[in-house]
């Protein structure tokens, strides 16, 4: 799966429960003194929450096949893969020997997509970059802990790159908030 099929996949995800999650929030939280900016930003939060869910747990492994399963000799789906340095230099050779981007997926990806988690999440809860980052944490822990039930191989270093991921987005948040003032 490249780049651009991921996107298009959230895009699609994200026109599909945009309305769901709208409607859901008008019809259960009927709190009129809500703020629209902050309804709007627990809305975004929601559906970055579905949307990472569709391309980490739901989505199907893109790395499957006799070719790639033997040619490479990727883990099996159920695998958790402890070494990040391995990780690490593994994708890198894959996308250096292949037309595979399995780098920017899944390296430069597991950063990119908790990015932001961390810039959301400290608008919605006036969180601290301790509890922020803890949250990301955990939140990237269910998901390689969903892995281990699905398609999918578990990592590591995936929850190492989306904490990192989310230590930018606090970062973000921080020098947005700064200009702000």
């Amino acid at each position: 799966m490249t780049v651009l099929m991921h996107i298009k996949s959230i895009t699609i995800f994200f026109l599909i429960f945009l309305p769901i999650i709208a409607i859901s929030r008008k019809l259960f939280f009927k709190n009129n003194n809500s703020d629209n900016k902050r309804e709007l930003l627990i809305i975004i939060f929601a559906l970055y929450i579905a949307c990472v869910y569709s391309q980490t747990i739901i989505a199907y492994s893109y790395l499957s096949g006799d070719f790639t399963q033997n040619y490479f000799h990727l883990p099996s789906p159920g695998d958790f893969l402890f070494s990040p340095g391995k990780t690490f230099f593994w994708y890198w050779e894959l996308s250096r020997s292949s037309n595979y981007n399995a780098f920017w997926v899944n390296v430069i990806g597991n950063v990119l997509i908790f990015i932001p988690f961390g810039l959301l999440l400290p608008y919605l809860l006036k969180s601290k970059y301790k509890l922020t980052v803890l949250y990301g944490f955990l939140f990237s822990v269910s998901i390689e802990f969903l892995q281990l039930f699905s398609n999918r191989t578990s990592e590591l270093a995936d929850i190492i790159f989306n904490t990192l991921g989310v230590s930018i987005g606090f970062i973000i948040y921080l020098l947005l908030k700064k200009k702000q003032q």
